[in-house]
Parts: structure tokens; C-alpha cells; sequence
């Protein structure tokens, strides 16, 4: 009857350990959080590239950016740029890097 107990008890054991492997085993497939965002991050710069590499390659100035943005960035150093009034208006998101 002993006996009997013993090896119940270890069968438990070891069911208990299966079902925890059972139950951890679908988080495994997932990616960290991390390791899913740089992935994402990739592809999609590597698809922009693919898209249109002479964007990246031989970058231009659209309409102020190169006469209001840079002249601003260049004269009074970039977070006194971001930060100065332009018309009224602080214009931070326009006045971040160029597209």
C-alpha cells in the first residue's frame, strides 16, 4: 500500500510538470515584445527602402523645409529650433527631420 502511494505521488509529480509544459509550451511560439517590434521595424524600413531607395539615398528639401527648418536648426541648434515660435505657432512636428 505504501509502495502504491509513493509511485501515485511521483505520477502526480510528474503529470503536474507535463501540464506545466503543456501549458507553457504556446508561449514559446510567441516572440518577446521586443524582439517583435525591432522585427517590425525592419521590415517595414526595408520595405520602405525596397519602395523607394532614392529617398534615403539622395535625400531633398520640400518646399521650407531647406529655407525655414535647417537655416532655423543650423543657426540656433535643434531642440532651440524645435522649441522657437514660427508664425504664431509652435511647430515642432514640422520642423522635425525632413521627410
Amino acid at each position: 500500500m505504501m509502495e502504491r502511494i509513493i509511485e501515485t505521488s511521483s505520477t502526480m509529480e510528474l503529470a503536474a510538470t507535463s501540464r506545466e509544459r503543456v501549458l507553457s509550451a504556446p508561449t514559446r511560439l510567441w516572440l518577446a515584445p521586443s524582439v517583435f517590434w525591432a522585427a517590425a521595424i525592419f521590415v517595414t524600413a526595408a520595405l520602405l527602402f525596397l519602395r523607394r531607395p532614392d529617398a534615403l539615398l539622395h535625400a531633398q528639401f520640400w518646399a521650407e523645409d531647406g529655407v525655414v527648418w535647417f537655416a532655423d536648426s543650423y543657426n540656433f541648434g535643434a531642440l532651440k529650433a524645435l522649441l522657437r515660435a514660427r508664425d504664431g505657432y509652435l511647430q515642432t512636428i514640422p520642423g522635425s527631420p525632413p521627410r
